[in-house]
């Protein structure tokens, strides 16, 4: 998402500059003209607004509070943009520790995937002040179809996460639909023209056909990343003492996928695991 994000602002005529804990994966936009620096450090010192992108709470945590973190040099009157997908106390404890240096941090996940990255299509769930929103709103401008203020910081993230539930247990319940009908006799084919015609589509489907129906090996969000999301909710949810069965379950679904050495395939190729019985 990074990646899309940096292109789509070069695309729009926007100077970016760039760090990667893997160097090479930064190389296409160093290529397409934005500037690379060797540390975190370097990049908060070298722009007034930073996005950060990262898998995890744990990376997240070690880019901004590192030995050569984004908080680690004189980074005042920064303003950070946190796009990860990852807990609301993380972003909380992130901002606070901004705050300490005289910077500020803005919580806005995003739901789309690459392509709308790049077209500059994504949905913004932001958690911040209004001034430091009105600030990030220079980069949303050229990211974003809509943006959401949803509240203080953290609020971003756990909108971010209420989303995801719907999402993951849709390609769940799809794999389960494959399977039976498969189980039937049926085309699976025609039980995705007959899905996607009506009132069970879900508005991403059609866009999805080719995934599902294994026309394509395009990845647009991968199972690992569904897998990662998916216990990043059940934390908060346990926090919250609410228990998650539907999501619970469909996290087995995508946990048995990765076993199986699809992580790195698509979210909307569930089904066709499920179908060929792996």
């Amino acid at each position: 998402m990074g990646s899309a994000v940096g292109a789509r602002l070069l695309d729009c005529g926007v100077p970016v500059t760039v760090w990667n804990r893997s160097s090479a994966r930064a190389s296409d936009l160093v290529t397409g003209g934005a500037r690379y620096c060797e540390t975190p450090t370097e990049l908060a010192s070298a722009c007034n607004i930073v996005i950060t992108s990262l898998l995890d709470d744990g990376a997240l945590d070690a880019v901004y509070l590192g030995p050569e973190g984004l908080l680690s040099g004189d980074c005042r009157e920064r303003l950070f943009i946190n796009i990860s997908t990852v807990l609301p106390a993380t972003v909380i404890r992130l901002a606070s520790a901004a705050a300490k240096v005289g910077a500020s941090l803005v919580d806005a996940p995003v739901i789309g995937t690459i392509s709308p990255a790049r077209a500059g299509q994504l949905i913004v769930m932001a958690g911040g002040s209004l001034p430091d929103i009105s600030k990030a709103k220079s980069v949303f401008d050229h990211i974003a179809r809509v943006v959401h203020h949803v509240g203080g910081v953290g609020s971003g993230a756990a909108m971010k996460l209420a989303v995801n539930i719907p999402m993951s247990t849709y390609w769940a319940a799809m794999a389960e639909s494959f399977a039976l009908a498969e189980a039937a006799g049926l085309r699976t084919e025609q039980l995705a023209e007959i899905i996607a015609d009506s009132p069970a589509a879900m508005a991403q489907l059609k866009l999805k056909l080719p995934v599902l129906l294994g026309q394509t090996e395009s990845v647009g969000f991968d199972i690992d990343g569904v897998v990662k999301d998916c216990g990043v909710t059940r934390r908060l949810a346990e926090a919250h003492h609410i228990e998650m069965r539907t999501l619970k379950g469909a996290q087995s679904v995508f946990c048995d996928a990765a076993v199986a050495g699809w992580g790195a395939r698509d979210v909307a190729a569930v089904p066709r695991l499920k179908l060929h019985g792996k």
